[in-house]
């Protein structure tokens, strides 16, 4: 069914893999065995199968804990158990055939996006909070922004929400609260695709559909102290368009792995370098 989104579990023993199917399959990286498929979409009465690929995959910082999405539905697994924690739906809106869906790094909230309709008919943009821990009701907050993707923090920033949006800026957010920190970022001239943090919290990397990479310097409390880098990449000489659509770094924070729509490759170089980066390897 094949690929459309993949996560290493924090300690590197499993790979889960979004499929085209609606579900995650785990690979158990010693064994090279395959684990039983986990379904994301679920069915609701009166309502017709809504299947999509699994295009978000999120690990808790212990490993614990995994949450997918696909199509308008997402779900959260105790993953030692491979039993289902939480089901949500997004039913209310339109949303589309993509809900950004994350999963809070102690393991204990998953946050995932939805569009609600007012009584008046407009639509607001909003994360929806589910307790993962003590079952309290879901919390919804309206967003600033339009959505297109987002991460959780480390190290001094894991209390805070990395949101790209398609007003080709960045907004940290804080979920505790509901609202944003600091002002946005803007180095981007297209949709934001991508955002992914250094191990230790205190960069921030995003991308857009512009082949654009830019590196933010942050302080502990969340603002940014800079824009350290913007990098132009090297566009493949393909008929169509080959954006960058996910960022991740290594557990040093020394590499800087990135896919693109027609081909994956590898970055390799601090993420505070002025240098260019350069292309360390490549698949096809």
């Amino acid at each position: 069914y094949g690929a459309f989104s993949l996560r290493y579990s924090p300690d590197g023993s499993l790979l889960a893999v979004g499929a085209g199917d609606s579900s995650v399959r785990l690979w158990e990286i010693k064994s090279g065995k395959w684990g039983e498929a986990l379904p994301v979409v679920f069915y609701l009465a009166n309502q017709p199968p809504m299947q999509g690929a699994v295009l978000s995959l999120s690990f808790s910082r212990d490993g614990r804990t995994l949450v997918a999405s696909a199509g308008v539905m997402a779900r959260a697994w105790d993953v030692a158990q491979r039993r289902i924690i939480a089901s949500r739906n997004c039913l209310t809106g339109s949303s589309g055939l993509y809900m950004p869906t994350v999963v809070d790094p102690d393991g204990k909230r998953m946050v995932y996006s939805c569009n609600s309709v007012s009584q008046d008919g407009s639509v607001n943009h909003t994360l929806r909070i589910v307790d993962l821990v003590n079952k309290n009701e879901d919390i919804e907050q309206v967003l600033p922004v339009t959505l297109m993707t987002m991460a959780f923090g480390t190290g001094a920033q894991s209390d805070l929400l990395a949101l790209g949006t398609t007003e080709n800026m960045v907004v940290l957010w804080n979920p505790g609260t509901g609202q944003a920190v600091g002002e946005p970022l803007r180095a981007h001239h297209a949709e934001v695709t991508s955002v992914a943090f250094t191990p230790d919290g205190k960069q921030l990397v995003s991308s857009d559909w512009e082949h654009h990479v830019a590196v933010w310097a942050l302080e502990p409390a969340g603002q940014v102290d800079r824009l350290s880098t913007r990098i132009k990449l090297p566009e493949e000489k393909t008929q169509f368009s080959d954006q960058v659509t996910n960022l991740a770094f290594d557990g040093q924070g020394e590499t800087l792995f990135m896919s693109r729509v027609y081909g994956s490759k590898l970055y390799v170089g601090g993420a505070g370098s002025e240098q260019t980066v350069r292309v360390a390897a490549a698949a096809d």
